[in-house]
């Protein structure tokens, strides 16, 4: 009778454990569009993006339109350049598994300069 309850707790702990990594290790996205100031979509912007674990980028395509996965949850530094343009810098932290739609607006040199 003490083994088949050892069993069930061992068992239990097992699926417990499981779950928990899981649940640390699904995939997390950022996407969304990047438009200037009159929500026109803006291709070929650069965007750097910095996790714990790596420096990497990517470019907006034609339709303006970007995506980074990310192995895990964590934090992400994202920092969107294109000449002409005044970049923008911003972080986020996802948990393991987020799905984060997030637009950037990037405005002209000139609207920034002469508002």
């Amino acid at each position: 009778m003490k083994n088949i309850h050892l069993f069930i707790i061992t068992f239990f702990i097992l699926v417990l454990q499981s779950c928990a990594l899981n649940e640390f290790n699904e995939p997390s996205s950022i996407y969304g569009i990047i438009s200037d100031s009159q929500d026109h979509p803006i291709s070929g912007v650069k965007i750097e993006y910095n996790t714990r674990n790596s420096i990497d980028s990517i470019f907006s395509s034609t339709d303006g339109t970007y995506r980074i996965t990310l192995p895990r949850g964590g934090g992400i530094y994202l920092n969107c350049s294109k000449e002409g343009y005044t970049p923008q810098i911003f972080g986020k932290i996802f948990k393991s598994g987020e799905k984060v739609y997030h637009n950037i607006k990037l405005n002209m040199i000139s609207e920034d300069v002469n508002p």
